[in-house]
C-alpha cells in the first residue's frame, strides 16, 4: 500500500517512533479485544475502539485541513512579497 507514492516502509524509516507507536497500539488492541473480561461482546469492543478511532481521525483531518489552509495563506502572502519586490527592482 502507497500513500503519497510512499510505501510504510519508507515512511516509518523516516520516522521510528511511529512504527513504535503503531505497534504498541495493535498489541494493546489486540490484548484488549482478545482479553477483555467485561460485560461487553468483543463486537462491542471492536465498536467502541472504532468510535474512537473515528473521533481521532476526523480531529487529524481537521488538523491537517488547518494546516493547508495556512500554507496557502503563507504561500499567498510570499508571492505578493515576490511581487512587490519585483517592482522596487
Amino acid at each position: 500500500m502507497e500513500i503519497h507514492g510512499r510505501t510504510y516502509k519508507d515512511i516509518t524509516a523516516q520516522w521510528p517512533y511511529l512504527n513504535d507507536a503503531l505497534t504498541r497500539y495493535l498489541i494493546s488492541y489486540l490484548n484488549l479485544f482478545f482479553n477483555y473480561t467485561g460485560s461487553c461482546s468483543g463486537r462491542q469492543v471492536v465498536e467502541d475502539e472504532l468510535d474512537e478511532t473515528k473521533i481521532i481521525l476526523h480531529k487529524t483531518i481537521y488538523s491537517i485541513l488547518e494546516r493547508c489552509k495556512k500554507l496557502d495563506s503563507l504561500g499567498e502572502k510570499s508571492s505578493d512579497l515576490n511581487a512587490a519586490s519585483q517592482v522596487h527592482l
